[in-house]
């Protein structure tokens, strides 16, 4: 992003928006620079109102020594300046130098000349050995000669830089000024930035920011503002003391100064360590105790409030860029900014309006602030913004408008505010990003059904389509998020394939990215409800991709992709040619073309007029397949009710198959009435999982059986814990947020290897349930398979609504708080356990898991079987809210109790997904996994297990050993 800035800067110097007084330039994304002194006069006139001089005396001094000049700047007059400055008196050198100044001063033909004629190196000279006030009127002119970009570049080759910075140091009060303004230009150019800080700039330049004139302070604060833009300088300048005085400028100095330093910190803040010393940063002893709450982040907050224009831009700018830390998020609010921010999004300067708009996209990440900046009345003109806004606005409104939207009452107000169709219109319209950033927005918005709709009637829907088939790798993603959201409305199903929707989304199933892929492949789940659809998908090639995803998709891609084939398999022709095992998308089209030659339209059609053998023949399957699909068509009955199964391969992926009897009946009636079901594992079909569970089981150490605080009853001795039974667990809803939580931690996963961090070799990886095969796990989250030990009275309820800290976390939250526990080890779940000794027919939870097919196996015990996105974890050796990270020392609380902190280096910010409490001081003997985001884990089973002594099972119906 540095870079960007830097070239930002080049740019406006090329085109020669110098910061002239009245001129307004863009930095960055269009921030305004100007480079007034108080009056907005120039450096000669400063110097003639300084010393008291009429302006017209000066420019006739200067005049006079160019003896034959004939009162003009023509290159004979310039040429004697110059040699005046070189073997003049001290006094003509001195007024030689002060008249290449005025005459430099705005004036490019000048500035070419005055270098021409070999003016820098003798003014380059006086800088150095020249009386006071030569060496003020030379660095004058050099500040003037640095508006030229070439000028820049051989004022440095000249030696320039070191005398001009020596006298920041130790020049006069003048001299200091104008030095400081030479240095300011002269840092436009990359390598004079690095040559300025080898040179020892920053220090005095920083001393001149807290101790110098008014003039000193402005021209110093925007000579570290062009600094900053280098990384290295931006880390030396927080070093070396520059943030306070710079926060204190912004505060206290003059309208300009406050301008130049807030654009500074604008700068500065892009350095993460620099994010926080300006938070801290104070200044104003007449509030020092909102200064101690957010130091510098109150005085910008101020600046967004009540500063100049140019002001306002550049704070907007500085507080956007701190929001990128969550902590400065919550400050920044706290400090009233939300308020200021959302005024500057309705009335502020055009770049004052994107900055807003960017800076509250970031504070919106927060959930509070998300319901803040909606009071605040922050919706209607960031809508306004997308409408109307520059295209770098409309992207940070969409933006902002899609973090919104997260929340449910803001979905209500976005649309009522009349923010669907200019969304919709960014999607057809907007720039890459914009496009991007609506698509997302649409995708949030569509969650609320009356949106749906709305969305659909502002022709929503071609514009999504036709970005999963040539927006950018993003905006595919998003558009078929947003199409599979809108295709739940039966009436944009049929839109969205008669959009043309269809093909590109099969497309993206087979070529998309990762991410893309399982969103289309939602959309086209949804989608396959539709009967017409069903044949769709077909013939646009789907089924065969969607089967390969089964097979190698990520997690969430391989559920959506097994469910739009159930979906799709209620279409006849699909349901047998898949169950085949020949669907493949040329089967399918000759197929298809088959059934519409003969008249037919379903199955039964082929089975009532014999034309089995003539449908095998024409699709030209060898004898195998050939044969399967003869055997399942005759056996095919005249309705769709008693079709055969779904594949057996999509078992495979916790989806329940439907079989007879009242055992089906039984989970039908489950999912109906409670949201979820239990489907008991046999021995006879399910005999590979059953031994995965049962190796869960396996203990280590057997000693530390029924040993630790949290053992109520242990009913005698034991070494080890033996399956009894066991069940799959299906809820849908809670499968559907755990696809999105870990979806959530697989991009922010892959935002942290962007960034540089490896999350390939997590410390705490791999957890000991590695050791068992035969789960399928996702890479992309680390996700991993972990145990929670549950009592019989809570069971029914963490099954119901999943594991949080409502349920989970009552009673195991003394260590770290409210949250959910889990472990590697069973024989640190088991601890936390009780007895089911008995059915009881009264029981809700014994109703639903024992019947005559699953008897109760008395005197059992309960541990869950949890899939978890392990993420990026922060690993700690002790316990309660003060603990601090075994890798780094930083709290992992920084935040919230209920919040871990963010992974350090990385902004905008990404919090840890899990803890890891590690073995070792307060940690003993079994480690701990706590998660305070109930969407990163899911309950994959339950086993009901017997505890052992030897070959002894323990009874718990008599004699239980209290502990």
């Amino acid at each position: 992003m540095r870079q960007d800035f830097e070239i930002a800067f080049e740019e406006l110097f090329i085109e020669g928006k110098l910061w002239d007084a009245g001129v307004k330039s863009s930095f960055p994304y269009g921030q305004t620079n100007a480079n007034e002194d108080a009056a907005g006069d120039g450096p000669v006139e400063e110097a003639a109102k300084r010393d008291g001089i009429p302006l017209r005396r000066v420019t006739h001094t200067g005049w006079r020594v160019c003896a034959g000049s004939a009162g003009s700047a023509g290159s004979g007059g310039i040429a004697r300046l110059v040699e005046l400055t070189r073997s003049g008196s001290a006094v003509e050198k001195e007024n030689a130098a002060a008249e290449l100044s005025t005459l430099a001063y705005n004036n490019a033909d000048n500035q070419v000349a005055i270098a021409r004629a070999g003016g820098i190196a003798p003014l380059v000279e006086l800088t150095r050995s020249g009386s006071l006030v030569a060496k003020e009127k030379a660095a004058g002119a050099l500040w003037t000669l640095a508006y030229n970009a070439d000028n820049r570049v051989a004022i440095a080759r000249t030696g320039g830089i070191a005398p001009l910075v020596e006298l920041t140091r130790s020049g006069s009060a003048v001299a200091k000024e104008k030095a400081a303004g030479a240095l300011w230009n002269l840092a436009v150019n990359a390598d004079n930035k690095v040559a300025i800080a080898r040179a020892g700039g920053i220090a005095p330049l920083v001393e001149l920011t807290r101790s110098g004139s008014a003039m000193a302070k402005e021209h110093a604060a925007a000579a570290l503002w062009n600094l900053a833009v280098n990384a290295d300088n931006s880390v030396a300048i927080g070093q070396a003391g520059g943030i306070a005085p710079l926060v204190q400028l912004t505060l206290s100095g003059s309208a300009v100064a406050k301008q130049n330093a807030a654009a500074a910190l604008w700068t500065l803040a892009l350095n993460d360590d620099n994010k926080v010393a300006i938070a801290q940063a104070g200044g104003n002893a007449n509030d020092q105790a909102a200064i101690a709450q957010a130091g510098g982040i109150v005085t910008l907050v101020e600046l967004t409030r009540s500063g100049g224009a140019a002001a306002k831009e550049q704070a907007a700018g500085a507080l956007w860029v701190l929001t990128r830390n969550a902590t400065n998020s919550v400050a920044i609010a706290r400090a009233g900014g939300i308020a200021p921010l959302v005024e500057l999004t309705h009335i502020g300067s055009a770049v004052a309006k994107e900055n807003a708009a960017g800076a509250l996209w970031s504070l919106a990440l927060i959930d509070d602030n998300s319901v803040a900046i909606a009071r605040a009345g922050g919706i209607a003109p960031l809508v306004e913004l997308t409408h109307i806004g520059s295209p770098r606005a409309q992207e940070n409104a969409a933006g902002a408008l899609w973090v919104l939207a997260r929340n449910a009452d803001n979905r209500v107000a976005i649309a009522q505010a009349g923010g669907i169709a200019p969304l919709v219109e960014l999607t057809r319209s907007g720039s890459a990003e914009a496009k991007e950033k609506a698509a997302a927005a649409l995708r949030n918005l569509a969650v609320n059904d009356d949106n749906k709709v709305a969305i659909a009637r502002a022709g929503g829907i071609a514009p999504l389509v036709e970005l999963t088939r040539s927006g950018s790798a993003v905006a595919k993603e998003k558009a078929a998020a947003a199409l599979w959201n809108l295709a739940v409305n039966d009436d944009n199903s049929v839109a969205i394939a008669q959009a043309g929707g269809i093909a590109p989304l099969v497309e993206l199933t087979r070529s998309g990215s990762a991410v893309a892929k399982e969103k289309a492949a939602g959309a086209l789940r949804t989608l396959a409800v539709n009967a017409d659809n069903q044949v769709a998908i077909a013939q646009a090639g789907g089924i065969a991709p969607l089967v390969e995803l089964t097979r190698s998709g990520s997690a969430e891609a391989k559920e959506n992709a097994a469910a739009a084939l159930r979906n799709l398999a209620v279409n006849a022709d699909n349901r047998v040619l898949t169950n085949a095992g020949v669907a493949d998308d040329a089967t399918l089209k000759k197929s298809i073309a088959w059934c519409d030659e003969e008249g037919v339209t379903n199955v039964s059609d082929i089975v009532k007029h014999k034309l089995v053998d003539k449908f095998v023949l024409h699709l030209g399957l060898k004898n195998v397949p050939g044969m399967e699909l003869r055997s399942l068509l005759q056996r095919a009955p005249m309705s769709n009710r008693g079709w055969p199964s779904i594949p057996s391969w999509l078992t495979s992926f916790g989806l329940p198959v439907a079989g007879n009897g009242a055992a089906d009946e039984k989970y039908q009636r489950a999912l109906q009435e409670d949201g979820f079901a239990l489907r008991a594992l046999l021995p006879g079909t399910d005999k590979s999982t059953l031994k995965s569970l049962e190796a869960l089981l396996k203990i280590d150490r057997p000693k530390w059986l029924g040993k630790g605080n949290d053992v109520s009853k242990t009913y005698g001795p034991y070494d080890k814990l033996k399956l009894a039974c066991a069940w799959e667990v299906n809820h849908p809803l809670l499968r559907s947020k755990y696809t999105a939580g870990s979806l959530t931690v697989q991009q922010e996963l892959r935002q942290l290897q962007n960034r540089g961090k490896d999350v390939t070799t997590v410390p705490g990886l791999p957890v000991k349930t590695a050791r068992v095969r035969g789960f399928e796990l996702s890479e992309d989250c680390n996700e991993v398979i972990l145990l929670h030990g549950v009592n019989r009275e809570k069971l029914f309820n963490l099954l119901s609504t999943g594991l949080n800290e409502r349920f989970a976390g009552i009673g195991a939250g003394a260590a770290f708080g409210a949250g959910v526990y889990l472990a590697e080890d069973a024989g640190k779940t088991d601890q936390y356990v009780s007895a089911d000794s008995a059915y009881d027919p009264s029981s809700e939870l014994h109703k639903r898991l024992y019947d005559e097919t699953m008897p109760h196996p008395e005197d059992v015990f309960y541990v869950l079987v949890v899939r978890a996105a392990l993420g990026f974890p922060v690993r700690t050796q002790h316990t309660g809210e003060g603990a601090t990270s075994m890798d780094n020392e930083a709290p992992i609380f920084p935040v919230a109790y209920r919040e871990l902190s963010a992974v350090p280096g990385v902004n905008p910010p990404i919090f840890h997904h899990s803890l890891i409490a590690e073995l070792g001081k307060d940690i003993v003997r079994y480690r701990e996994f706590v998660f305070f985001h109930s969407d990163y884990v899911h309950i994959d089973y339950v086993i009901a297990y017997h505890r052992y002594n030897g070959d002894q099972k323990l009874r718990t119906t008599v004699c239980p050993v209290s502990v």
